[in-house]
């Protein structure tokens, strides 16, 4: 018997996958396909503790690029 939990789960997991599909395809397509998929990761992240995960690892290589692109910037000033 499908209750309500797992009715929602179901939905979020196809909406979920279904946007970071569109994400990947943003990638080779004219498209924030960043974005579109860390929005998937997002929506997913609301049922699925594997995708939360996911989208903290995501969050943290984004800010250790932002870093080294930030000190590589300022080394380039001198």
């Amino acid at each position: 018997m499908l209750t309500y939990a797992n009715a929602r789960k179901l939905v979020v997991l196809i909406i979920g996958a279904t946007i970071i599909l569109v994400g990947i395809a943003l990638l080779v397509l004219p498209g924030p396909g960043t974005v579109v998929i860390i929005l998937g990761l997002a929506l997913l992240g609301t049922e699925f503790v594997w995708a939360r995960r996911l989208l903290m690892r995501v969050k943290e290589e984004g800010n250790n690029a932002a870093r080294g692109l930030w000190s590589w910037l300022r080394g380039q000033k001198r």
